[in-house]
């Protein structure tokens, strides 16, 4: 299992700071992976691949980028397996519990697989 946390605001989030940010956390960066890149490419990530909410934020709000708070679960192929709201006890129970699925069917085809 990997985790990987992509940021939303790479003019801002270099590799330094993310890699800041992963210390600050306690992560165990051999499972956990922050990312930064080009804002072009993560944007078109976010919009057309996992269909989530990126844009500038209005001059008038106190932050400078909306995004969405969306946990998304991918498999080991690339797919898809999950969207969970990422701010609330339900939806990181429900996080928690579509892993527990996904992690699940991964073992019954590698004992499909072995046998």
């Amino acid at each position: 299992m990997q985790l990987v946390s992509i940021t939303v605001a790479p003019d801002h989030d270099t590799t330094e700071v993310v890699a800041a940010y992963a210390d600050q956390a306690g992560a165990e960066t051999e499972q956990w992976h922050f990312l930064t890149g080009s804002r072009n490419e993560i944007w078109e990530l976010c919009k057309t691949g996992f269909k989530l909410a990126v844009d500038d934020a209005p001059p008038q709000a106190n932050t400078l980028i909306l995004h969405s708070d969306r946990f998304i679960l991918v498999d080991r192929q690339g797919r898809i397996r999950g969207c969970f709201e990422g701010m609330s006890e339900e939806g990181i129970a429900a996080t928690g519990a579509g892993l527990e699925r996904l992690l699940e069917q991964a073992a019954q085809r590698t004992n499909i697989n072995t046998h």
